[in-house]
């Protein structure tokens, strides 16, 4: 009887502790100690600025930053940003898609005129433009994310294996009428198709 009540204690406090802590969470990469990823759970403290460069955590015990080289991806409320390759290392991409195939996207737009500068700067805020964005792309099929190309003919060339195997999407990607900004539409199609 005691040991029954001391293990309902101690799921409990557990229980207990772990909801104090948050839904957030940040999962880690794994390191050269451990083969398998770490998830730190507590409250994501989101830049007001909305210019993600760490994932910030407060936890019980203190607040902690990752840069993306060192995460896989963290989960901020009911959004979920993964860690995705650009340039010569990572930066976070808010999931869009989520399913078989996972869609994400990056995007430097422009928060403030000074980043372009000048009459420039100020047209490009205005109208909404981003300077660079990307579409990153995953599924069983890769091993990480993919940056989607903005070329068509490279889209084709890189990432149309991964819809092979529904012949209708595939042939869709592959027509002169595919504009790559219908691409979250096709994901959303295909992903159906696999529930």
């Amino acid at each position: 009887m005691k040991k029954t009540i001391l293990l309902v204690y101690i799921t409990f406090a557990t229980v207990a502790a772990y909801g104090q802590q948050g839904s957030d969470f940040v999962i880690l990469r794994p390191t050269e100690n451990s083969l398998k990823p770490d998830t730190v759970y507590g409250d994501i403290i989101f830049p007001k600025n909305g210019v993600l460069i760490n994932a910030s955590i407060q936890t019980a015990d203190c607040k902690k930053k990752y840069s993306p080289n060192k995460v896989i991806g963290f989960k901020y409320g009911d959004r979920y940003f993964a860690s995705v390759p650009y340039t010569t290392g990572r930066v976070f991409a808010e999931r869009v898609i989520n399913g078989e195939i996972e869609l994400c996207y990056y995007s430097t737009e422009i928060q403030n005129t000074t980043y372009a500068g000048g009459l420039t700067g100020a047209v490009l805020a205005d109208i909404g433009i981003s300077l660079t964005s990307f579409f990153y792309i995953k599924s069983d099929k890769t091993k990480d994310y993919m940056s989607v190309p903005h070329s068509k003919k490279k889209l084709i060339e890189k990432l149309a294996f991964i819809f092979e195997d529904n012949e209708s999407i595939y042939k869709q990607i592959q027509s002169n009428d595919f504009k790559i900004n219908q691409l979250p539409e096709l994901v959303r199609k295909y992903n159906e198709t696999k529930e």
